[in-house]
């Protein structure tokens, strides 16, 4: 929940429709949205006014939102205190099978490109293929779950 204190702190800086925004989004994430419309009809708010609210509070460092290629965007973190920090292992991951091996690996958001790289696969490519485009990459790795698996919601 967020610290009432740091709330004080933010209504002092920011306008009250982001400050409305991030404790209406406090309360619903972690979760991914199809839309920006999606969440804003969730949220009983205008689409584009949550829009514009949310790059605002991103670049900020308010919240983590990360886009999942055309197919919507995660929301997986709120500061909630003045000290709080994302835990990058809370972040949007996917977990990918060696064909060869059966091991699986989490691969976050953060490490696509690095992940990409130790495994000399193309990054446009691998994207693809964690966005669903491709079964199989390389002909060794499957994909086993997405960020969508974990973070979905079903709207009421």
């Amino acid at each position: 929940m967020l610290c009432p204190d740091y709330l004080s702190f933010l209504r002092g800086k920011y306008n009250a429709q982001d400050l409305l925004l991030l404790v209406q989004l406090e309360q619903i994430v972690p979760g991914w949205w199809q839309n920006q419309k999606e969440l804003a009809r969730q949220l009983g708010t205008e689409p584009h006014a949550t829009a514009q609210a949310l790059r605002r509070l991103k670049a900020r460092g308010l919240v983590e939102v990360v886009a999942y290629g055309k197919g919507g965007s995660f929301i997986w973190w709120v500061k909630k205190s003045a000290r709080d920090r994302p835990v990058l292992s809370d972040a949007p991951s996917w977990v990918i099978k060696n064909i060869e091996t059966g091991k699986k690996e989490e691969v976050f958001v953060h490490e696509r490109r690095s992940w990409a790289e130790r495994n000399g696969l193309n990054y446009d490519s691998f994207r693809l293929f964690l966005y669903g485009y491709r079964k199989v990459m390389a002909g060794k790795f499957q994909l086993v779950s997405t960020p969508i698996d974990k973070y979905s919601r079903v709207s009421p």
